[in-house]
C-alpha cells in the first residue's frame, strides 16, 4: 500500500509542477507558481517518506527519483495529447 501511495504522490507532484508551467496545455492559464511548486515539493517529500516506509532508505531514494523522472517526462506528453484532442472538438 505504501508503494502505491508513494507512486501516487510522485505523480501528483509532477502534475502540479506541470500545471504551474507557462507552457502547459491542460488549463487555459497556469496555476500560481508559488503554491503549486510548494505543494509539488511537499508531495515529492511525501513520496520519499512513503517509499522509505516500504523499503530501506537507499532503495527508497532511487525508487522515488525514478518515479519522479518517469512522470516528469510523461506528463508533458499527456498534456500535449489532451490539448490536441481539445482543439479537435
Amino acid at each position: 500500500m505504501n508503494v502505491g501511495l508513494a507512486v501516487l504522490f510522485a505523480a501528483l507532484s509532477c502534475v502540479g509542477l506541470y500545471l504551474c508551467s507557462p507552457h502547459q496545455r491542460l488549463r487555459s492559464t497556469p496555476l500560481p507558481t508559488g503554491a503549486a511548486r510548494g505543494s509539488a515539493g511537499l508531495l515529492a517529500c511525501a513520496s520519499l517518506v512513503a517509499f522509505s516506509r516500504a523499503m530501506h532508505v537507499l532503495p527508497a531514494v532511487f525508487a522515488s527519483v525514478t518515479c519522479l523522472m518517469l512522470f516528469l517526462v510523461a506528463v508533458p506528453y499527456l498534456g500535449a495529447a489532451f490539448g490536441a484532442a481539445r482543439k479537435e472538438r
